[in-house]
């Protein structure tokens, strides 16, 4: 028998292993393109789910800058439903809702909290003689007055055509007759313009009062000042009655603090010739 070479005696081992090999390069083929596959879903889930984060993004500042929004027109309203849209003060709902707070906060410190109620003198006579634009123009004008002449923290609202109540925080009985006084002449201070070049002294009648504790709506102020605010009216226009504390269970008493001293001698606040200066006549002067 004749002997083989090596290479003859090789080729019978190595056929068998030829498939095996085929079959595991194909596997090892499929399994790549399986994970190329695998691979090319999850880049495609990855920018997807990213162009979803972004538009959620987009989404959110979007619904962000829409509750601002909201939350901004809600505001304004709510500032439109408390103030008087033609003084910019607060209104009489402004001023009621304001009262319960400085109430709270004044029961809390246990510092004072005073009210005074300015009516404008003549104020029918403006609106006749200016009709109603003139008469606007001078509400506007002492509403803007008046609230130069307050200090922060304080609170003025329109309560009615020609009528306003201060609230004055921390202002107590000692104090209470200067502060209105304050108010007063800054309202009669000088002319108002009116229109057309022409001016109009504006002045008022008010009275002040130091609140209760047991205060807590407006209509209970109101109550407590409308006699000595006439009265103001009655004694000749241009002041401010004091409501004094009530004594034992009486009545509050009200007491007039005089209009201003006479600019010049001989002549008082509006100008006129006169005589004796208010205090002369017991506070009282024409109307």
């Amino acid at each position: 028998m004749s002997a083989c070479s090596p290479e003859t005696a090789s080729r019978p081992a190595d056929r068998p292993l030829a498939p095996e090999l085929a079959e595991e390069a194909a596997e090892l083929d499929a399994r790549v393109r399986s994970l190329e596959r695998s691979l090319a879903q999850a880049q495609r889930q990855e920018r997807r789910l990213q162009r979803e984060l972004a538009a959620s993004r987009v989404k959110a500042m979007a619904q962000a800058d829409e509750l601002a929004r909201m939350a901004a027109r809600n505001a304004s309203l709510e500032r439109q439903a408390h103030l008087d849209p033609l003084t910019g003060v607060l209104n009489r709902r402004g001023l009621s809702r304001r009262l319960r707070a400085e109430m709270a906060r004044s029961l809390r410190s246990g510092t004072p909290l005073a009210a005074i109620f300015v009516d404008l003198d003549d104020f029918k006579a403006v609106n006749e003689a200016l009709g109603h634009a003139g008469g606007d123009r001078v509400l506007m004008a002492a509403a803007a007055r008046l609230r130069d002449a307050t200090r922060q923290g304080d609170a003025l609202g329109r309560v009615g055509g020609d009528e306003f109540v201060v609230l004055l925080r921390g202002v107590g009985q000692a104090s209470l007759g200067a502060v209105s006084e304050r108010l007063r002449a800054a309202l009669a201070a000088a002319p108002v313009e009116v229109g057309g070049g022409a001016a109009r002294r504006v002045t008022l009648s008010a009275a002040a009062v130091v609140l209760g504790r047991e205060t807590g709506r407006l209509e209970e102020v109101l109550a407590q000042v409308r006699e000595a605010q006439r009265r103001s009216k009655g004694e000749g226009k241009n002041r401010v009655t004091l409501v004094a504390p009530p004594h034992g269970s009486g009545a509050p008493v009200a007491r007039v603090v005089p209009g201003p001293w006479p600019p010049r001698p001989g002549r008082d606040a509006d100008g006129r010739g006169g005589g004796r200066s208010p205090a002369a006549t017991g506070g009282r002067r024409g109307a």
